[in-house]
């Protein structure tokens, strides 16, 4: 897996029911998301949490809002960035938080 040239400090920030604790990178196989430069791990254990959930509740980040809930309104929008594994190029992207599971997110940035 390749990732960003801004990869954010070594330690790991990892969430567990609602709280937010350090912990080891080598301790979880769970997806990993990147949020304004800090490194989380999204627990295996809440697979139907949205993306938008994970940046509200667990990150604090208020300012991606749940509208429609269907994303048609793009309350919820943010930009996802990747490394395209063909071209080897950064591909940034907008998607609805709102109905875009966290999991799906491994790996990515989100800003």
């Amino acid at each position: 897996l390749t990732y960003l040239s801004i990869m954010p400090p070594s330690f790991t920030l990892a969430y567990d029911e609602g709280t937010v604790s350090h912990d080891s990178p080598s301790s979880s196989n769970a997806p990993i998301i990147y949020v304004n430069e800090q490194r989380y791990v999204v627990p295996t254990l809440t697979p139907n949490v949205t993306l938008l959930s994970f940046l509200r509740e667990h990150c604090r980040l208020t300012g991606s809002k749940l509208g429609c809930g269907e994303g048609g309104c793009g309350a919820c929008t943010v930009m996802l960035s990747n490394v395209d594994v063909v071209t080897g190029k950064v591909r940034h992207r907008s998607v609805n938080a709102c109905l875009m599971l966290a999991c799906a997110a491994h790996g990515c940035h989100v800003t």
